[in-house]
C-alpha cells in the first residue's frame, strides 16, 4: 500500500496537481526572507512583481517574529503562525499570508485560524513549556495578507475579527463535542 500510496502521489505532482502548494510554499519562503532582511540572490522572474507588491503592501508594518508554533490548549489545537506583526498605530497581531485567490471573499477560515494562534500560547516542544506570546498582543484584531499567486501581481491587507474568530472556533470545537456524544438516544 505504502508503494501504491507513493506512485500514486508522483503521478499527482507530475499532473500539476502539487502546483498551487508548491507555489504557495515558493512565496512563503520568498516573503520570510524579505521580511529577515536577507538578500535575495535569484529570484525568480515570475514572482518579481508580486514580490514588489508584497513589499509595497508591508512597508508600514514591523515584522517582530516569522513562523512561531502555538498550542492552543482551550481547543486542542497547535499550529504555526506566519507572522507576528507591529501595526503603525503600535498594536501587536498575528498575521497570515494566504496566496490562494478567494481568501478575501471567504474570510472565515483564516479569521478562526488566527484567533486561535492569537489565543494560544508559544510552545517549547522540547521541554512543552508554554508562554504568552507578546505582552502587547492584540486578541480582537488580526491580519490576512493576501497575494493571489495565480493572478496579476498583486498584494492586499485585510484586518480579521478575532472576536468573531475565536466564537467560530469554540463553536466549532462545540459542534465537534455534540457530534461525539454517546447515549443521545436512550
Amino acid at each position: 500500500k505504502r508503494d501504491l500510496d507513493g506512485l500514486v502521489a508522483d503521478a499527482h505532482t507530475a499532473a500539476g496537481g502539487g502546483t498551487a502548494a508548491d507555489t504557495g510554499t515558493a512565496l512563503h519562503e520568498l516573503t520570510e526572507a524579505i521580511d529577515s532582511g536577507r538578500t535575495l540572490s535569484v529570484v525568480p522572474e515570475r514572482w518579481t512583481g508580486h514580490l514588489d507588491a508584497y513589499m509595497a503592501a508591508t512597508a508600514g508594518l514591523e515584522m517582530l517574529e516569522m513562523e512561531q508554533f502555538i498550542v492552543n490548549d482551550a481547543v486542542q489545537a497547535a499550529g504555526t503562525f506566519d507572522r507576528l506583526v507591529r501595526l503603525p498605530d503600535g498594536r501587536v497581531v498575528v498575521a497570515d499570508l494566504k496566496t490562494g485567490a478567494h481568501d478575501p471573499k471567504y474570510p472565515l477560515g483564516v479569521t478562526t485560524q488566527i484567533a486561535v494562534y492569537a489565543n494560544g500560547s508559544r510552545y517549547d516542544p522540547a521541554t512543552g513549556e508554554r508562554s504568552p506570546i507578546h505582552p502587547d498582543l492584540d486578541l480582537t484584531t488580526g491580519l490576512l495578507i493576501h497575494m493571489p499567486a495565480k493572478a496579476a501581481p498583486s498584494c492586499a491587507l485585510y484586518a480579521l475579527d478575532l472576536v468573531q474568530g475565536w466564537g467560530a472556533a469554540r463553536l466549532a470545537i462545540a459542534v465537534r463535542d455534540t457530534r461525539k456524544a454517546k447515549n443521545l438516544c436512550t
